[in-house]
């Protein structure tokens, strides 16, 4: 499968992020994108908690269908952290299982292998 993160449309900067209210109201904290084939392929279903694991590590998160979402890859919001107090903004830190492989086009840390599992 192929990984990808950003931001929430909403959302700006981490640090501003992770510490409103006023945005933590439209969070959801760790949360991850398949199209539902991708999904199906896996023997998954919207809103079963899953392990997205990469070649340095694992992060739970809950799992959003949509067709939004190309066959075979997945999308999950950069921002959740574990120091916020705000409930929709905290969550495991992305960045913690993220390779650095440099994504020159997107200008991310995307585009690299990854594996979606049942929790």
């Amino acid at each position: 499968m192929i990984f990808t993160q950003g931001k929430v449309v909403h959302h700006w900067q981490h640090t501003f992020t992770n510490w409103s209210s006023f945005m933590g109201q439209f969070s959801q904290g760790n949360y991850v994108l398949a199209h539902p084939k991708t999904a199906a392929h896996l023997g998954l279903k919207d809103e079963d908690d899953v392990f997205i694991e990469t070649e340095i590590g694992k992060l739970k998160a809950r799992l959003r269908l949509t067709g939004s979402i190309l066959q075979g890859v997945i999308w999950t919001p950069s921002h959740p952290a574990p120091a916020s107090p705000v409930k929709g903004n905290s969550g495991d830190t992305i960045n913690g299982i993220i390779p650095s492989y440099w994504d020159k086009v997107a200008a991310q840390f995307n585009g690299f292998g990854c594996r979606l599992t049942k929790a």
